[in-house]
C-alpha cells in the first residue's frame, strides 16, 4: 500500500478536468477534502503540466519547470533571500532575526502596540484597573419571582388525570381527546 501522497490542490478553473483526469486513473485518485486530492507519489509525474499550474502542491504553491523561477531577491541583510514573496531571515548569521518571545530578558524583546503587550501563553494576567467596573452593581434575582410563576399544569383539562410529565399529558391529549377540541 502506497502512504507516501501528495496533496494536490488545483486552481479553481481547473478543478473539474482535474476530477476528470483523478478517475480515469486505475485505481481512482482519491480526495483528501473537498478541494483536494491525493495523488500517489510515482503517480505525481504523470500529471499532465497544464493540470498543474496554479494550483497548490502540499501546501506550496506549484512552479512550472517550463517557465522558471525568477531569482531570489538578496535582503538587506546581505545573507537572506525573499521566499514566497516575504522577507524570511532564517541564516544563523543574519544580524536582522527575530529575537525569540521570552527568552533572553524579563520582557522578551516585546515592545507594546498602542500601548498593549501582546499574550503570551503562561503569562500572568495584568490587575484590572477599578475603574473600568461599572459601579452600580447588578440587581439580585428576586426569591418571590420564581414562586409567583405558575408551575407546569400535568393534568388533562378534559378528565383531570394526572401525569408525571407534561409529555405523558399531550399525548394523551392527542389520542384520548382528539374529539374535543380544547387541548
Amino acid at each position: 500500500m502506497l502512504t507516501d501522497l501528495i496533496l494536490v490542490s488545483p486552481a479553481r478553473e481547473l478543478r473539474r478536468a482535474f476530477a476528470g483526469w483523478a478517475v480515469d486513473q486505475d485505481p481512482k485518485v482519491r480526495t483528501a477534502s473537498s478541494f483536494e486530492f491525493a495523488v500517489p507519489a510515482p503517480l505525481f509525474v504523470t500529471i499532465p503540466e497544464a493540470l498543474l499550474i496554479g494550483s497548490t502542491v502540499d501546501g506550496h504553491p506549484y512552479v512550472s519547470p517550463t517557465e522558471g523561477t525568477p531569482p531570489a531577491r538578496l535582503l538587506n541583510c546581505g545573507t537572506c533571500f525573499e521566499e514566497d514573496g516575504e522577507e524570511v531571515h532564517p541564516h544563523p548569521e543574519c544580524t536582522e532575526r527575530l529575537a525569540l518571545v521570552g527568552v533572553a530578558t524579563d520582557e522578551g524583546f516585546r515592545t507594546p502596540v498602542d500601548g498593549m503587550l501582546e499574550a503570551v501563553p503562561g503569562d500572568v494576567m495584568p490587575e484590572v484597573p477599578a475603574d473600568s467596573y461599572d459601579p452600580a452593581p447588578l440587581d439580585a434575582p428576586d426569591d418571590a419571582s420564581e414562586e409567583s410563576a405558575p408551575l407546569d399544569d400535568k393534568t388533562c383539562p378534559v378528565c383531570a388525570r394526572e401525569f408525571s410529565s407534561a409529555r405523558g399529558r399531550d399525548t394523551h391529549q392527542r389520542q384520548a381527546h382528539a374529539d374535543t377540541e380544547e387541548s
